[in-house]
């Protein structure tokens, strides 16, 4: 004898695959825990690595022995040198948009950052009138330094330490030689030597230090800080 096994209810059917297990609550807390801890590691992960991120940029390199340091770990760093950075720009018209080539400056940085370049050696000085940061003796131009200014700006988002040189001993730019003309004496070998003898030239010394002093104690309208405390110098 056959037998037609019943049809199985479609509202009780439905009512059992829509139920809910009897412990569906405490897995859903237990995840939402799970969930709360990751997210909170992760949060915690990002806090730390922006911190370390944001020490090793406004931290200082120091001197450890025979050793730079950064952070207090030794600081190993390939470098190179781009003595004429201060001139790319018109060197004319204005500032922000003629005067400095920040396209050019940012591409350049970037450039040395993503060949792992840390630090980068350039001149801060320059006696002459194109691009010149002291055009006669101490007058200081605003416009130059505004430009180094985005240079460091732009360092430091590049992660790129800067190592100004602040006076030339040839002739390049100016140099020792046009300090020792400022005083009235003669530049060039064998004159050049001068420039080191306080007794014979001590206005040459005084005006360097005056030049030092300027660049050191100027702040940089990007940052608000002055050179002296700017981390990206070295």
């Amino acid at each position: 004898m056959s037998h037609t096994p019943a049809r199985p209810d479609p509202a009780a059917t439905a009512s059992v695959v829509g139920a809910a297990p009897p412990y569906s609550g405490r897995r859903r807390r237990w995840l939402a825990g799970l969930a709360a801890m990751l997210m909170a590691a992760v949060g915690a992960l990002v806090v730390l690595t922006g911190a370390n991120q944001a020490t090793a940029a406004t931290a200082f390199v120091q001197r450890c022995g025979i050793r730079f340091c950064l952070g207090g770990k030794p600081f190993y760093f390939a470098g190179t040198n781009t003595y004429d950075v201060f001139t790319y720009g018109a060197g004319s018209g204005d500032t922000e948009t003629q005067y400095m080539d920040k396209a050019k400056i940012d591409a350049h940085l970037a450039n040395l950052a993503a060949d792992k370049v840390t630090v980068l050696r350039l001149w801060m000085f320059s006696m002459e009138n194109w691009h010149g940061f002291e055009t006669a003796k101490g007058v200081y131009h605003e416009q130059q330094f505004a430009l180094l200014d985005y240079v460091i700006e732009s360092a430091r988002r590049n992660n790129i330490r800067l190592i100004p040189v602040f006076d030339n001993y040839w002739e390049a730019y100016g140099g020792i030689d046009r300090r020792l003309q400022w005083e009235g004496l003669s530049g060039g070998q064998p004159c050049r030597g001068q420039f080191f003898n306080k007794f014979k030239c001590p206005g040459c010394f005084t005006s360097h230090k005056n030049y030092v002093s300027h660049a050191l104690n100027r702040t940089n309208h990007y940052s608000g800080v002055k050179y002296k405390d700017e981390p990206p110098r070295i």
